[in-house]
């Protein structure tokens, strides 16, 4: 009978280490999308669009730390509504650096548009 259960066991433990694998997150799949839709809009070299992908996974992983921070109540909203703007700022402008975009305003406009598109993902 242990023989049976120590199978079991080890036969869940296996299937599901297997079924973990190669399946993105939400926020992995988000950011995916994210650099794919910036890639394609700007011409981007697959160097560069994993650059735009590591900087958006970071910026939403700041975000969410952030978020924790002030559900927590270690700060307060204010606090955390000027740490996201600063994280978007900076993420803002590095990603303006990578696509080589000089307009500002319409960049920003883009990243607006793609955010908001990035709520339909799953």
């Amino acid at each position: 009978m242990k023989k049976y259960l120590f199978i079991l066991v080890a036969l869940l433990v296996t299937l599901t280490s297997f079924a973990q694998d190669g399946k993105l997150n939400k926020k992995q799949k988000k950011a995916k999308h994210f650099s794919e839709a910036l890639a394609e809009k700007y011409n981007l070299d697959e160097a560069k669009t994993k650059e735009v992908y590591e900087l958006k996974l970071t910026q939403m992983n700041t975000s969410g730390k952030i978020s924790k921070k002030k559900k927590n109540g270690e700060i307060t909203p204010e606090e955390a509504k000027a740490e996201n703007r600063k994280n978007s700022k900076s993420t803002s402008n590095a990603l303006m650096k990578i696509c080589g975009a000089t307009d500002k305003k319409a960049f920003n406009a883009e990243l607006k548009a793609l955010n908001q598109e990035l709520k339909q993902v799953k």
